[in-house]
């Protein structure tokens, strides 16, 4: 998905007004910790510049399915597979 923006700033800016969680971190960090939000605009930017072009910010995502361990597997708890979990 492409996301228009003028620079990794204006994607930051409107993240900022609009992403609930994001507007929240916001709010503490600018009435407990100025230095630590100013950080984390930096690092946010950084993060942004790898995925900005042309005026344009690519968020990719990943869509991953779970799958249940099998009988016997090393990663099954209890090596009873599918029926070991309620």
């Amino acid at each position: 998905m492409w996301v228009a923006a003028l620079s990794t700033a204006h994607m930051r800016n409107t993240a900022e007004r609009r992403a609930g969680p994001f507007v929240k971190v916001v709010e503490t960090l600018a009435a407990t910790d100025p230095a630590a939000l100013e950080t984390l605009r930096w690092d946010y930017d950084a993060i942004v510049a790898d995925y900005f072009e042309n005026n344009l910010v690519r968020q990719d995502y990943l869509i991953t399915r779970a799958h249940q361990a099998l009988a016997g597997s090393p990663r099954s708890k209890s090596g009873l597979g599918r029926n070991a979990y309620p």
